[in-house]
């Protein structure tokens, strides 16, 4: 039953199902009594200055020319395990403060499991806030939500422990001392106090790494034969409005910033804009691994980014930037999931996935696409490590990737099995937009088995403490129409051997990368013709020979310091 009725001059107050809606009209007070509502919903144009501190629970919406007055008042959006309040889409509409006024944003942690079991919510979490200043982690832990401990314990604002063992971390790529795992783990800076001063502050945009131990004083005394609790934190300040630009660090070392939501409101992170940003967003799950991990995901993908969300992105020059509009606030659900997928592209690609039990420890995948590449290219996802098990690719130059894209021609993807435990696992594979009869083959070295990739496929496999059973060489996946075993000797064809267009194809494997040219000599033995393609391992290129008289040619290939030799009759 519906029950509505009118006060403070046009203000409507009204429950429905036990949820109260104040709508103001043309009220110039919001005298806001009771204080629990579940929306807040101002029409008419004008400055409506609140008289009360309000809770809401669903969601805050200003008609533009509305001016919401906080005055010495504070607006609360409230959070539960599946739902935080938010502020809508702001347009021209705006938010001021009085001496205290102020606008407090809950987030909510969930808890589960034992902290001494697997799975366990006891791990790091990435988060940022949504307000246009900087803050401190007392912010965190002032008001007793949580515990984060540091450097001097309690004398810097943090909770006592017994090791004062640094909690919460900022990343700073400019401090990575080089390109490896190991390199790029030094970008991880603990705080140092929590007053946010200085090199302390948590700023606009910025996301942090903070370790839940679970609630107040769980954990704290070293033990952890106890259930993970949830528990809610709760931040104040000045909420950002209209554009927000994050400006991005482009390292020595390093390009990755841990970046976060500005707004308190979930987003649309395919419509954020980027200037010299990579393609892709890395998501840290605590659900991946022992201790969590990252999954990478392409900025094209319906990706809803909830409040207090961070997450990785690449920076690729000096001036990189992302830009949050208010445009991007999106009112799908944020809850405590950290990110959601809503559709599903319609690409070329095989999925792996590495999992044991009920554990899901990494995930990599191959996209099969024309104008990819061999070699490292920006369409491809750097592999950001987990602390637990990785699975990723290597490209033909070497570099370590989470998403491999290459052209159907590519005759075999290597794959890398890192830091993992003894023990029996399982890779998922799964393929999308692929023909039944594909030609790609799941290689495993070890155990000598190879099988033909289909959609929904399970491959259980053992790791010893033997290093065949893991790292470089167990596993791969060939493409039989393109790949040719090695040898000592390079492959080279030249096809047809008989030419009528002038159009000549050759192809080059080799086990190893060495300096290719082929010339072209005429049966009087003058060199005819010369192409150079640089130190390679593969090759794949059609020579137009149109330019040359019809006649029968030598065709020699030079690579390294050998030589291979081809004949062509061209009429």
């Amino acid at each position: 039953m519906e029950c509505s009725f009118f006060i403070n001059e046009g203000q409507v107050i009204y429950a429905r199902n036990g949820s109260q809606n104040l709508l103001s009209h043309s009220a110039d007070q919001l005298a806001m009594d009771p204080q629990q509502y579940h929306r807040l919903i101002v029409t008419a144009p004008g400055t409506k200055t609140m008289r009360h501190s309000i809770s809401v629970h669903g969601f805050v919406q200003l008609a533009d020319g509305v001016t919401l007055a906080t005055d010495t008042c504070a607006l609360r959006l409230k959070a539960t395990a599946i739902n935080t309040a938010y502020i809508a889409p702001l347009g021209t509409a705006t938010i001021t403060y009085g001496s205290t006024g102020k606008i407090i944003v809950e987030k909510y942690f969930s808890g589960g499991g034992r902290a001494d079991q697997f799975p366990s919510k006891r791990a790091f979490r990435f988060m940022g806030h949504p307000f246009r200043h900087s803050i401190g982690l007392n912010e965190l832990n002032g008001a007793g939500e949580i515990a984060i401990t540091g450097q001097a314990g309690t004398g810097n604002g943090f909770d006592a422990s017994g090791t004062n063992n640094p909690s919460a971390f900022l990343y700073n790529p400019a401090a990575a001392i080089n390109a490896t795992h190991e390199g790029l783990q030094a970008g991880w800076q603990a705080f140092t106090h929590t007053n946010g001063q200085a090199s302390n502050a948590w700023r606009v945009g910025q996301g942090i790494k903070v370790f839940y131990r679970g609630a107040k004083e769980q954990g704290m005394d070293g033990g952890l034969g106890y259930m993970v609790l949830p528990t809610i934190v709760a931040m104040e300040g000045k909420v950002n409005m209209g554009n927000v630009t994050i400006n991005l660090t482009q390292g020595l070392h390093t390009g990755f910033n841990l970046v976060s939501n500005p707004y308190p409101a979930s987003v649309q992170l395919k419509h954020v804009q980027r200037t010299g940003v990579g393609d892709y967003i890395y998501l840290w799950q605590i659900d991946r691994g022992t201790r969590g991990g990252y999954t990478v995901h392409d900025f094209s993908e319906d990706m809803v980014l909830p409040i207090g969300g961070a997450f990785f992105v690449e920076a690729l020059q000096t001036n990189a930037q992302l830009q949050f509009r208010e445009s991007d606030k999106t009112a799908q659900p944020s809850g405590f999931a950290l990110f959601q997928n809503n559709t599903a592209q319609a690409v070329k690609k095989i999925l792996l996935t590495l999992r044991s039990d009920k554990i899901v420890w990494d995930r990599w995948a191959l996209h099969l696409e024309d104008s990819a590449q061999e070699n490292f290219t920006r369409a491809d996802a750097p592999k950001l490590f987990n602390p637990d098990a990785n699975l990723f690719s290597t490209t033909a130059d070497g570099k370590q990737v989470s998403i491999d894209k290459r052209p159907p021609t590519s005759p075999q993807v290597p794959l890398v099995l890192q830091r993992v435990q003894p023990g029996q696992y399982q890779i998922d594979i799964q393929t999308h937009e692929l023909e039944k009869d594909t030609n790609w083959l799941f290689i495993d070295h070890f155990a000598k088995t190879k099988f033909r990739l289909h959609r929904d496929t399970v491959y259980r496999f053992q790791v010893s403490v033997d290093t065949n059973t893991y790292g470089t060489k167990r596993f791969e996946i060939l493409n039989k129409h393109y790949y040719l075993p090695p040898r000592k000797e390079p492959y080279f064809i030249v096809y047809p051997g008989i030419s009528q267009d002038g159009l000549l194809q050759i192809r080059l494997q080799a086990d190893s990368a060495a300096a290719a040219s082929v010339d072209i000599v005429n049966l009087q033995g003058m060199r005819v013709a010369v192409y150079s393609f640089g130190k390679t391992r593969r090759l794949e290129q059609t020579l137009r020979l149109q330019h040359l008289p019809k006649d029968q040619y030598v065709i020699r290939l030079h690579f390294g310091s050998m030589t291979l030799v081809r004949r062509l009759i061209y009429r």
